[in-house]
């Protein structure tokens, strides 16, 4: 589901979020936000809700989409990884290495890692094996996701079609997260919030 609001088209937008700081989830985000203007916040409205499957969003210039990749390689390369409790198996039989995931290969031509995964996916069902593939061609997700995953926030930026885009983690997995736009007494937009936590959990933790 796509969520649009203006925003200023003359300035980098920053994307801000506060952690709930305290008790079980403390390290879990109360809610993230694009920050819209610098006025006082005097009270919001709710825009939509944000449904997420594999547990992060993305804020983007919505014209930078028709340059987004999501699945297609963009230097024609693709990594292999997979992990799971049959996993060393399974690396055995394929030569695979170790790897940050579990083990697999990083840098192939998108041929040779759809080869991989499909001899994986044979072996797989044949043995039974209990793990999990992954092929991951070099698209613009491939690049937004490896720059969370390096991030000690779990928030990556990469360029599209003259753009900055953001993608983050969510914290809390999968769900639906509405998202509001904060306003000043005027009625000018000062932030788009999304917000992860309960209400009541970010104001009880």
């Amino acid at each position: 589901m796509l969520i649009v609001v203006d925003a200023p088209r003359d300035r980098p937008l920053r994307v801000v979020g506060e952690r709930v700081a305290s008790g079980r989830y403390a390290d879990c985000w109360q809610y993230v936000a694009v920050e819209l203007g610098d006025g006082e916040i005097a009270r919001y409205e709710k825009l939509g809700d944000a449904a997420v499957d594999f547990a992060r969003l993305a804020v983007i210039d919505r014209a930078a989409l028709d340059a987004w990749q999501h699945e297609d390689s963009l230097d024609g390369k693709a990594d292999f990884a997979f992990w799971g409790r049959d996993a060393a198996a399974l690396a055995k039989l394929m030569k695979a290495p170790k790897s940050e995931d579990g083990y697999g290969w990083t840098d192939l031509s998108v041929a040779d890692a759809e080869a991989k995964n499909d001899r994986a996916a044979r072996l797989k069902a044949e043995h039974r094996w209990l793990l999990a593939t992954d092929l991951r061609p070099h698209s613009h997700h491939f690049h937004a996701l490896a720059a969370a995953r390096a991030s000690a926030h779990g928030a990556g930026t990469i360029d599209v079609g003259g753009a900055r885009a953001c993608l983050f983690f969510t914290t809390w997995g999968d769900g639906v997260f509405p998202v509001f736009l904060d306003v000043d007494a005027r009625g000018r937009a000062v932030r788009l919030r999304v917000q992860l936590s309960p209400i009541d959990l970010a104001r009880s933790a």
